[in-house]
């Protein structure tokens, strides 16, 4: 009966956990700017958890602090990201020959970096690389492991229509998708040596 009781606290310890770093970051993403450092420091606070540290709120604040310096890179992952999107809807409503051309183009350009950032955070995370050298292995790692890639790619593409249909699932989904993204990760090891 006592093992059954600490598994359930276990759970509920889990689960808090989950619910506070997924408030966190929602907390570090308001000022649009800090999306980047924010999920870094989410990432941070995933792996430090697969390490054996289930602390929430020091683990984020001293990974929030360090990834001001270097989660940039994620910031400007997601302004490209949103310029493309802007860019198909633009292409979308105009008229003539060149809607289509300019379309394939720019979906297939956007289709490329969504491939190549979708374990730039993990990375960040885990090899606290930066700037080129991130882009660099990130862009690596998407496509030796391109299968892998597209399997996150649909996660987040449900995610994002279990958001759009029930907003409130902003409040708990993103933490245990990127859980789920960092166990690919980690699963799929170094692809090649830095």
């Amino acid at each position: 009966m006592l093992g059954m009781e600490s598994r359930t606290v276990d759970a509920m310890r889990k689960g808090t956990n989950i619910v506070l770093l997924n408030l966190l970051w929602l907390i570090g993403c308001i000022p649009v700017i800090t999306i980047g450092p924010s999920t870094a420091a989410m990432f941070s606070v995933i792996r430090d958890w697969e390490d054996g540290d289930d602390s929430v709120f020091r683990s984020y604040l001293r990974a929030f602090k360090s990834s001001l310096k270097n989660g940039w890179s994620g910031t400007v992952w997601l302004v490209v990201i949103s310029v493309f999107l802007v860019d198909l809807l633009f292409f979308y409503q105009i008229g003539g020959a060149l809607k289509i051309p300019l379309i394939s183009i720019t979906g297939i350009m956007l289709l490329v970096t969504l491939l190549a950032g979708t374990f730039m955070f993990p990375l960040l995370a885990h090899q606290k690389l930066t700037g080129v050298k991130l882009l660099k292995q990130s862009f690596i790692y998407a496509f030796t492991h391109a299968s892998s890639s597209i399997a996150v790619l649909l996660l987040w593409v449900a995610a994002g229509t279990a958001v759009y249909v029930m907003p409130a699932l902003l409040l708990v989904i993103i933490v245990p998708m990127s859980m789920a993204i960092f166990k690919f990760y980690l699963k799929l090891g170094d692809p090649v040596p830095q």
